[in-house]
């Protein structure tokens, strides 16, 4: 089983890691809390390959398209 950043779930969904780290935190996308070595208070995300295909699949209900950039 292959685990994902944040950023290249991004990438995968078409939006910002940003709106992926919001995801995470609302608990849509589940998400594993990794420590990191570097910093003992800093952990980061991986995420299941699968669940972030899954999401990047459903339709979605409003808002903004998946992908696209604004314009402005």
């Amino acid at each position: 089983m292959r685990r994902l950043s944040p950023s290249q779930a991004a990438r995968i969904i078409g939006c910002h890691v940003n709106q992926v780290r919001e995801l995470i935190r609302t608990g849509i996308l589940p998400a594993r809390q990794i420590p990191t070595r570097s910093n003992r208070h800093g952990y980061r995300y991986l995420l299941r390959t699968s669940d972030v295909r899954d999401y990047a699949d459903t339709p979605q209900a409003g808002g903004f398209p998946r992908g696209q950039k604004r314009r402005g």
